[in-house]
């Protein structure tokens, strides 16, 4: 990496779901007070943590390219170092043990689902010994701000709760998948559309979203849906199976995913062109795409799997040209932003599908513009990250820091 913040976006992405994605849903959307409600279960604002969690996660990515022995020694996190802020002891002693596990704790946790289940580590990414936290595994490290406000706060909620919880989450995840575009794309090449209705009086929603680039119409299904552990480390392909019908391809009470996008496609080719906004009507060529919070999107065999369902699915649009089917998880699309802007989303996702024509490898490794590792030039992301630096100093007021944290809030 350039850098130890280019390897912030996970942590960045989830930040900007709570500071610029939730202020800009509409009223009707806001049906959680997410800040009140964490301060109630977790006993501290949800600031404060945020703050915490980027501090922690920064101290390790700094120390993360240094290469000394001495820099392997003394790579942990002391409680003493916040005493020179002004954060209460009480709530150091809780993040600390909110992001962290000791030996006792091991004794304690359940044995694991499969060879590859670290959710506890995914859950407790630091080492506590002697009042010091060390960082076991930075991409956990970063995921701690959503796994704290997301994930852990829903095992919380009342059961009836947990649905409306996780749609609220959708509405979000679906917003920042329009920022990305609004922030990053060539509006000449990718004409966003966020939530399009028919006009013909019934005011339905199209699909999440519509890209048009040039004479071609890409149709986007938004899905926060993520693999359960159980189901992830199982190893059992059935319920693999079953999780993609359950929440990508027809649902459980209603259309998800493969479904939507279907009904999108007859709702479209078979309406009077009056009924389609100006900018639709004229379209011939739709490309159905999928994009997923969870890396279940971009990963091997999922895209096959969901454009085979999509071809049983689909009727033949006659006078139309329909693609196939593309998958993508939301960190692939934050890789494709520095194409985007640049050339149209289209031809991105029609190379994709020239170079891998069965759809089973993953997008990275089937595209020139989404190669793997950490997304490139996401300025934006980048400002956002250089101000929230800023806001951490001023929430800590940190005076003559001992460690490598005053590195991290601009005081050092």
């Amino acid at each position: 990496m350039d850098s130890p913040t280019e390897g912030f976006i996970p942590f960045l992405r989830f930040y900007i779901f709570l500071t610029s994605n939730i202020p800009r849903l509409a009223a009707g959307l806001k049906t959680f007070e997410i800040p009140e409600l964490f301060k109630k279960q977790f006993g501290f604002p949800l600031t404060t943590y945020a703050h915490f969690i980027f501090c922690f996660s920064m101290h390790a990515m700094i120390l993360r390219g240094k290469k000394s022995l001495e820099a392997a020694l003394n790579s942990g996190i002391r409680m003493e170092t916040f005493k020179h802020t002004k954060v209460e002891q009480e709530q150091v002693n809780q993040m600390f043990a909110t992001v962290s596990f000791d030996l006792e704790a091991l004794g304690e946790s359940k044995p694991p689902i499969g060879y590859a289940d670290f959710e506890f580590l995914r859950d407790h990414p630091y080492f506590l010994q002697n009042g010091e936290i060390f960082c076991l595994d930075y991409e956990f490290a970063l995921g701690k701000l959503e796994s704290g406000v997301l994930w852990r706060f829903l095992k919380g909620l009342d059961k009836e709760q947990r649905e409306p919880y996780l749609s609220f989450w959708g509405s979000i995840f679906e917003d920042y998948v329009s920022w990305l575009f609004e922030t990053y794309a060539s509006p000449g090449m990718n004409k966003f559309y966020s939530a399009p209705r028919s006009e013909d009086g019934s005011n339905e929603q199209t699909c999440d979203a519509i890209v048009v680039c040039a004479s071609t119409a890409i149709l986007i299904e938004s899905k926060l849906a993520t693999c359960r552990a159980d189901i992830r480390y199982s190893g059992d392909y059935k319920k693999m199976r079953q999780f993609l019908e359950d929440r990508l391809v027809s649902g459980m009470d209603r259309r998800v995913g493969v479904g939507q996008l279907v009904r999108a496609l007859d709702n479209i080719t078979g309406a009077r062109l009056t009924s389609l906004p100006p900018w639709l009507s004229s379209i011939r060529k739709f490309i159905p795409v999928i994009v997923t919070k969870d890396d279940i999107g971009s990963s091997w065999m999922v895209n096959g799997y969901l454009n085979k369902r999509f071809k049983q699915e689909k009727k033949k649009y006659i006078h139309y040209t329909v693609t196939p089917l593309v998958s993508l998880s939301v960190s692939t699309l934050e890789r494709l932003m520095r194409t985007l802007e640049a050339l149209p989303f289209s031809d991105a996702l029609e190379g994709r599908i020239q170079e891998d024509k069965q759809l089973n490898r993953p997008f990275e490794a089937a595209s020139k513009y989404a190669q793997s590792g950490i997304p490139g030039r996401l300025t934006a992301h980048m400002k956002i990250l250089e101000e929230l630096m800023v806001k951490v100093a001023a929430d800590f007021e940190m005076s003559d820091p001992p460690s490598a944290v005053a590195g991290v809030t601009g005081q050092g």
